[in-house]
């Protein structure tokens, strides 16, 4: 049987297509799709309504993807925009209305739960103490661990998409930005900093988005076979740099970087900065595995639990 996962993000949509083997499943397929939900609303907490089209476009071509590849079950998440969005109703609407998937709206800590799930799969689990991150567009989520067990987690509605609304930086971005977003963010993370002081952070990990582009920026072009790799801290501060001096069209430039990205990517090197001068890590440790990954095993090994509802199915 097959199975996919739909995960619609503030600035992408990916889709997942796995093939379930017994008590397994292997990966066959995904897609990213850049639907930029936060472009010229998420200030406000509205969806514009050519970022709907935008993801109706998005789930329409999925649609199509899931029905070649014979797949029976689709579920389909929302995230940050969508949540936070007073207009959501029409994006869900829409959505089901022209390709009948229903689209469930999760909140931030099913999003941390799911992300967690992801990143368990990519990596070995840490003795010590470690720090988990992910960088949305619209929210960052944020899980430690303690011998591999989970023991805090909590999502902030502080995605890059949103910091470059509010602030809308200058290109190149300015020292005085960037202490202004550094301010911001010291007082909306305070839970944040008092658990990685508590916790003394000895590993720290980023999951998917904008830690893959950090990668392929190191790396010209990750290895197709790897899931999970390492940037120390001197590398990262190298990019960091080069990031912050660079226009959008040098950032452009670079061997690595995608186009989706381009824009957020200096948003997230200063997120990621301000967690690195706050935890005693030599690397940063990098998984491919995320929501949509921990989702789709969540549905092969747990098909009963509540997160899970209003599958759609393909086949009868």
């Amino acid at each position: 049987m097959r199975i996919a996962t739909i995960d619609l993000g503030t600035n992408t949509c990916h889709l997942l297509i796995a093939e379930v083997k017994g008590s397994s499943h292997e990966d066959i397929y995904h897609e990213t799709f850049a639907v930029k939900l936060g472009e010229g609303g998420i200030t406000e907490n509205k969806i514009s309504p050519p970022a709907t089209n935008r993801a109706v476009t998005a789930f329409e071509n999925y649609l199509s993807v899931c029905k070649k590849h014979n797949v029976e079950k689709l579920y389909a998440t929302a995230t940050a925009a969508v949540r936070q969005a007073n207009n959501k109703n029409e994006i869900i609407d829409q959505i089901k209305s022209h390709t009948g998937i229903i689209l469930n709206v999760i909140d931030g800590d099913t999003e941390a739960s799911l992300i967690y799930e992801g990143v368990k799969l990519a990596l070995p689990q840490e003795s010590e103490s470690a720090l988990m991150m992910d960088i949305g567009g619209g929210s960052v989520e944020f899980i430690i661990t303690m011998n591999g067990e989970k023991v805090w987690q909590k999502s902030f509605p502080t995605g890059a998409a949103f910091l470059l609304e509010k602030f809308k930086p200058p290109d190149p971005i300015s020292e005085l930005e960037v202490e202004l977003i550094n301010t911001f963010l010291m007082d909306e993370w305070i839970e944040l900093f008092e658990h990685i002081s508590n916790h003394s952070i000895k590993h720290f990990i980023g999951a998917s988005g904008s830690f893959q582009t950090l990668c392929d920026l190191h790396n010209k072009q990750l290895n197709s076979v790897a899931i999970s790799t390492a940037i120390n801290n001197t590398v990262f501060s190298e990019i960091y740099h080069l990031l912050l001096k660079s226009d959008r069209h040098s950032r452009l430039k670079l061997d690595g970087m995608k186009a989706m990205r381009v824009d957020m990517i200096v948003l997230s090197v200063i997120m990621i900065k301000l967690i690195l001068d706050k935890v005693n890590c030599d690397n940063i440790f990098y998984s491919n595995f995320a929501l949509k990954e921990g989702l789709c095993n969540l549905l092969l090994l747990e098909p009963d639990n509540l997160i899970i509802s209003n599958f759609n199915y393909l086949k009868p």
